[in-house]
Formats: structure tokens, C-alpha cells, sequence
């Protein structure tokens, strides 16, 4: 949504909303070693207090991407291409799902007690689950670890990703959090091999 309107020639920086309780920054941090191990620019701003002529003065700048943490209550989800949700069951809330445009990617965390799975255009759930669309398949030595993508899954620029497995080498152990940042990087297209590197 947001990706669309701040194109201007070629000018587009992907904005990547998080809320999340408690984890936000952990996340955040596994986006940014995520991107910057991928060589993308990445930018970050907290509790979203900006303009949309700011969000394009970053592209400007030579940003790919720009992450946003929200609050609980303060959150725009209009603004982001990408929303990933690691919230309780009790802290989402229907309005918050309403107001989020049908060209969003919606991540949830589906290991989340109770959390129900949410009815978007465009929603994908992630978790240790078996029945989750990005999943941890197994781990290996050297830090290493197998995801699969159990869903075809479409990215941010319409390109088809089928079934399958991805090597993922990292020496972050939050696997929670890798776990969102694998999801967001297979809709950010920046995986295009059977092994990478976080």
C-alpha cells in the first residue's frame, strides 16, 4: 500500500511494521542483521510519529527498507507493507484487524496461546507448528537450521514461491524471532537460493 505510494520514478522503500509483546526489539534486531548480512539498507524509527514525506526522504537517503515498532494502541497499519503480529490472543483486537488494508502481508505468530487464526487476503502464519505456512523444519550443526514454507506464498512483487526448503545459516538463537525474520525475508524476495546467511 504504502510501497505504491511512495513510488515516484523508481524511487520505493518497503516499510515493515512490528508489534509485538515484548519482542519487538528482538525482531527488530534479527530484520536488521537480516537485511544488512543481504546487503540491503535498512532504517529503523520507533512509535511511528512520522510523515509520509519523511518515509520517502529515507529512500532518498539510500534506504531499501525502514522498520517500525509500534505500541499497543498506537499503531497504524496502514502505513506498513508488511505487518508482523507476535501479540496474545487477548491483545488482538478486531478493530485493529479492520483497519488493515488488503494489500498488507500479515505475519502472525501462530505459537501464541489461543490465537486464533485470522481471516485476511493476505495472511500468513509462521511458528513451530506443523500446520504453519513458514515453519522451523529441523536444526543442524553449525548453526544452521532448515525452514519450510509449506504454503506457496507470493512476495511483495507478485513472484511465486513454491513448497520447499531453505538452509538457514545464523548464530542468532532467538528461534522465535528468526522464525519472523525468515517469513518477512521469503515476502521481501531477498532469498533466492536453497542457502543463506542471516
Amino acid at each position: 500500500f504504502l510501497y505504491t505510494k511512495l513510488r515516484k520514478g523508481e524511487l520505493c522503500v518497503t516499510i515493515i511494521g512490528i508489534l509485538a509483546s515484548g519482542r519487538e526489539h528482538k525482531i527488530e534486531a534479527m530484520l536488521k542483521k537480516m537485511f544488512e548480512t543481504n546487503q540491503k539498507r535498512v532504517a529503523w524509527v520507533r512509535d511511528l510519529k512520522i510523515l509520509e514525506d519523511e518515509l520517502y526522504s529515507l529512500k532518498s537517503i539510500g534506504t531499501d527498507y525502514c522498520i517500525i515498532t509500534f505500541r499497543p494502541g498506537r499503531i497504524r497499519p496502514h502505513f506498513v507493507d508488511i505487518l508482523i503480529l507476535d501479540v496474545r490472543a487477548t491483545e488482538l483486537r478486531y478493530d485493529l484487524l479492520k483497519c488493515i488494508s488488503p494489500d498488507t502481508r500479515l505475519l502472525y505468530n501462530a505459537d501464541r496461546r489461543n490465537m486464533p487464526r485470522i481471516n485476511h487476503p493476505n495472511a500468513i502464519d509462521y511458528g513451530f507448528s506443523t500446520d504453519a505456512a513458514v515453519t522451523l523444519s529441523s536444526l543442524g550443526g553449525d548453526d544452521s537450521f532448515v525452514f519450510c514454507i509449506q504454503r506457496p506464498l507470493r512476495t511483495l512483487f507478485d513472484a511465486p514461491m513454491e513448497e520447499g526448503e531453505v538452509l538457514v545459516k545464523s548464530a542468532g538463537r532467538d528461534l522465535s524471532s528468526l522464525l519472523a525474520a525468515v517469513a518477512c525475508g521469503f515476502l521481501c524476495g531477498i532469498f533466492r537460493e536453497s542457502r543463506i546467511k542471516i
